[in-house]
C-alpha cells in the first residue's frame, strides 16, 4: 500500500487529470454500450443472429463514441492535436 501512496504522491496535476479522465470515460462508456446492449437485445434478441450481430457492432461504436467525447470535453486540447495528427498522418 506504500507503493501506491508514494506513486499516487509522485503524480503531477496533469497525470491525475488523465487518470480521472481515463475512468469517467470507461463508466460513462460502459453506461451507454450497456443501456444499447439490453435495449437492442430486449427488442430484437429473438430476430436473429444478424440482428444480435448488429445490436453488439452498435453497442461497441456506442462505447467508442462516447469514449471519444469524455476525452473531446474533458481534454480538448489533446483532442486538437490527434485529430490534427490523424489528418497529417505523422507520429
Amino acid at each position: 500500500m506504500k507503493g501506491f501512496e508514494q506513486w499516487y504522491q509522485n503524480l503531477s496535476v496533469e497525470d491525475i487529470t488523465r487518470l480521472t479522465t481515463i475512468l469517467i470515460a470507461s463508466m460513462v462508456a460502459t453506461l451507454t454500450s450497456s443501456l444499447v446492449l439490453n435495449w437492442g437485445m430486449g427488442s430484437l434478441g429473438q430476430s436473429g443472429g444478424w440482428w444480435q450481430l448488429g445490436v453488439s457492432v452498435a453497442a461497441t461504436a456506442v462505447y467508442a463514441g462516447s469514449a471519444i467525447l469524455v476525452f473531446a470535453i474533458r481534454q480538448p486540447a489533446e483532442m486538437r492535436l490527434v485529430w490534427q495528427r490523424l489528418r497529417s498522418n505523422k507520429k
